[in-house]
């Protein structure tokens, strides 16, 4: 029976350790979901600064304004990709997620 018992604690040890390597997986991925939240309302903010100073030229700088519209239109091709940044992060953090409730499972 001690030999049984001891096979037993080896798999419970193995489970705990990928439990817990799942749990540092998911902070992470945390961590890094969390920075591209941070990137994408930092680039909304620079868009939106973007966009009030072409609004600005239009209105009293009518010979800036090309130039003002191509700054805003690449603040929004930024802001573009920080959006799908942030997509793809929201995705593997999910499958992080999922995995540690696998782990956790296994682990009980």
């Amino acid at each position: 029976m001690a030999r049984f018992e001891f096979r037993l604690q080896v798999s419970l040890r193995l489970a705990e350790q990928a439990l817990q390597n799942a749990q540092r997986n998911l902070a992470g991925e945390l961590r890094r979901l969390q920075g591209c939240r941070q990137a994408w309302e930092a680039q909304a903010e620079s868009l939106s600064v973007a966009q009030a100073s072409q609004r600005e030229a239009a209105q009293h700088q009518p010979e800036n304004l090309g130039l003002c519209h191509r700054y805003a239109l690449e603040q929004q091709k930024k802001l573009k990709q920080c959006e799908k940044d942030l997509r793809k992060q929201e995705s593997v953090t999910e499958e992080a997620r999922l995995k540690l409730l696998t782990a956790h499972r296994e682990a009980e």
